[in-house]
């Protein structure tokens, strides 16, 4: 018999078969489960395999992760789409284009509320340099900088 030096530890192992066997550390081990040599009578081997479930896990887990970041990339990029940007404009980054977005709905939404043409909204308020809109969530220098740059036809 053997008993193993770590009194709290779990151990997992798994033999052959694939069958799972799980020990506490304060169990004995007995000698009939360790590795035995294969003999021409005996078609299956009792030697035992460490299994590590927590590969697998962790496997899985950055397959997860990484679909789940594929996913936020592509809504960062069709957000991307719908928000003004400059011609010459590199990629924004996510955080700008949060930024970018938020500003972007706070206007059309006040577009919305006053009932105009969202082209002589934005010339009017691009005429008084955005003096009656100085507090709106929308006024922002990203976004009033690329006002100019969109064709509202």
């Amino acid at each position: 018999m053997y008993q193993s030096i770590f009194a709290d530890a779990q151990i997992s192992l798994t033999d052959a078969d694939g069958q799972a066997l799980q020990l506490d550390g304060s169990a004995e081990l007995d000698s009939s489960l360790l590795a035995q040599p294969e003999t021409s009578e005996q078609h299956k081997t009792h030697r035992l395999i460490p299994a590590h479930p927590y590969k697998v896990q962790r496997h899985a887990a950055n397959i997860r992760e990484r679909k789940r970041m594929l996913n936020i990339n592509s809504a960062f990029d069709e957000l991307r789409c719908h928000v003004p940007t400059f011609p010459y404009e590199k990629r924004l980054s996510k955080i700008d284009t949060l930024r970018l977005a938020i500003a972007y709905i706070a206007l059309l939404s006040d577009i919305l509320m006053s009932g105009c043409d969202p082209k002589s909204y934005v010339e009017q308020c691009m005429k008084n340099g955005y003096q009656s809109h100085k507090n709106a969530v929308w006024n922002t220098s990203d976004l009033t900088a690329r006002l100019s740059w969109i064709r509202w036809d």
